[in-house]
């Protein structure tokens, strides 16, 4: 397996093919690691942090690639005695609910070796990776690289001490293929039907009227809905 290490927002954006594929054969993937969040999200850090996508093949000349992690540098002050040094973090920390990696499963094993091995030569002190969403094989696979006897491991709690919430976890919901199916089987018998009088409500009033996002009419109704949220 062999790693590109891509830190160059030029080079990112013709991984764009690339990327799109592989999430879509990851079941473990999820919005925060879409092209459409990761892109977006880069070119904001990127004005203030150095970041690097490592990015797996099969061997060097190959054109397609298999798996991307993306990563972050941060310089931080060591408390007790000033002195500076070196933190790897996942990219998306502090801007996504979860952050992680994609891969197509088949090459799970190798490119997550592949990935630490490319750690392990990074410069750093402390490997964050906080908020990281991954399946026990995964986490297990990418930690099991590091050797108690070398690397200090442990688990790190982001509790929010006012309301004592445990900030790691982000609740969300798998929903159905179709809004018929959420409605008669996800939904309590009350709010089915409290949901479907509202409905009829609309349906029958002269003043409001359901339609559906379009391509011509999406970047308008995203700032309506942004706008309501506000």
């Amino acid at each position: 397996m062999h790693i590109d290490a891509i830190d160059k927002f030029e080079s990112f954006s013709t991984l764009k093919r690339d990327w799109d594929s592989v999430y879509r054969a990851d079941p473990e993937a999820q919005f925060f690691l879409s092209w459409t969040w990761m892109s977006s999200w880069l070119s904001v850090i990127g004005r203030q942090n150095r970041w690097v996508i490592l990015a797996a093949k099969l061997h060097a000349d190959s054109s397609t690639y298999v798996a991307f992690f993306p990563l972050r540098f941060r310089v931080k002050t060591n408390r007790s005695d000033g002195r500076p040094y070196r933190e790897i973090a996942m990219a998306g920390n502090r801007g996504a609910d979860y952050t992680g990696l994609i891969c197509v499963p088949a090459f799970q094993n190798d490119a997550i070796k592949a990935f630490a091995e490319c750690l392990k030569r990074l410069e750093w002190k402390i490997l964050n990776l906080e908020f990281i969403c991954a399946s026990d094989q995964r986490i297990g696979l990418l930690l099991g690289q590091f050797p108690q006897q070398k690397f200090h491991i442990r688990e790190v709690e982001d509790t929010n001490e006012i309301d004592n919430v445990n900030l790691c976890r982000c609740p969300y919901v798998k929903l159905p293929s179709d809004w018929n199916s959420y409605l008669n089987h996800e939904l309590s018998t009350n709010s089915r039907q409290k949901i479907r009088r509202l409905i009829k409500k609309i349906e029958s009033s002269t003043e409001f009227r359901i339609t559906h996002t379009t391509a011509q009419t999406f970047d308008l109704d995203l700032s309506i809905l942004l706008e309501f949220w506000h």
